[in-house]
């Protein structure tokens, strides 16, 4: 997801001129802070959630610190996480 909206945003800007700038602070700085909160999040043993371009819809990714992922379905009702295989 986050590639797309860099694509998109880069896009804009470039058609924008003076926005350029702003557009790619706010991509990398999303980023970065996605990031650096990740990184705690393992480095304190607790997984991180996250799709990527291809996930199945309703789906999710669980990576846990020591590198592990599965594909997760969340009930949002519930809250409860349930694997249902590898991404």
């Amino acid at each position: 997801m986050s590639q797309t909206l860099h694509a998109e945003s880069t896009q804009t800007a470039e058609t924008d001129g003076p926005l350029a700038e702003l557009f790619n602070m706010l991509d990398s700085g999303i980023d970065k802070h996605a990031g650096d909160a990740a990184r705690q999040h393992l480095a304190e043993g607790r997984p991180i959630y996250y799709s990527e371009h291809d996930t199945p819809k309703g789906r999710l990714i669980r990576e846990w610190p020591n590198g592990t992922r599965e594909l997760v379905d969340v009930d949002i009702k519930t809250g409860e996480i349930r694997p249902v295989g590898k991404p």
